[in-house]
């Protein structure tokens, strides 16, 4: 359950949260079930007598809400219309979703449970592992700077080639990052920060 001073977007992210928004994609039916459990008063259909009922289309516009940049752009993702398939719907935290949830979510809650689930220990040292044993990485470790790195080293890194399409790379660096705050390796936090200012252009709208 939430507390009275969350509001509806502060609830649907902590919903995403809990359902491991911050490493994976949710579906939208998946976050109304998960809204209208923390918040039953809010998020059910307003018929007395469907009122056991998650109402959907209320979480989706709270989502889009959510991804605005005037309410924090603490999500990005979709709903999939169903006319036109299903597949694409899909919603996960952005990196400042994440760290809002690490700051303010808890209090918002009137349980003890996280916002965010922690990750499983083997989970949390296969990720090390991974990050430390790149190329790019090393490179890091070697000189403190990601000047050396080159675009190929980080798409790398990303499982993805420098010519993707650059949410694809955005959305790739995003989710690395997102498990960074989670497994709160400092060093590999430092290391990504410092990828995302070197190469911002491959996850810009404006590269050429």
């Amino acid at each position: 359950m939430t507390t009275p001073e969350a509001s509806n977007v502060d609830i649907v992210v902590i919903a995403l949260g809990r359902l491991g928004g911050a490493a994976q994609k949710v579906s939208t039916e998946d976050i109304a079930v998960k809204a209208h459990t923390l918040a039953p008063d809010r998020f059910a259909w307003k018929s007395p007598q469907y009122r056991q009922y998650p109402d959907k289309d209320l979480v989706r516009v709270t989502l889009m809400d959510a991804a605005k940049p005037k309410y924090g752009a603490r999500v990005t993702g979709r709903y999939g219309n169903p006319s036109t398939g299903q597949s694409m719907d899909g919603w996960r935290l952005t990196p400042a979703g994440v760290d809002w949830l690490q700051e303010a979510g808890n209090r918002l809650l009137a349980d003890a449970g996280p916002t965010l689930p922690q990750m499983p220990q083997r989970d949390v040292k296969r990720f090390i592992n991974r990050i430390r044993s790149d190329a790019a990485y090393q490179q890091f470790k070697r000189s403190g700077t990601v000047d050396a790195v080159t675009d190929y080293m980080f798409t790398d890194l990303l499982s993805c080639s420098p010519d993707a399409p650059y949410k694809v790379v955005h959305e790739k660096y995003e989710r690395l990052r997102n498990v960074a705050k989670l497994v709160g390796d400092a060093e590999i936090l430092a290391f990504l920060d410092a990828c995302g200012l070197r190469f911002a252009n491959l996850m810009s709208a404006q590269r050429g």
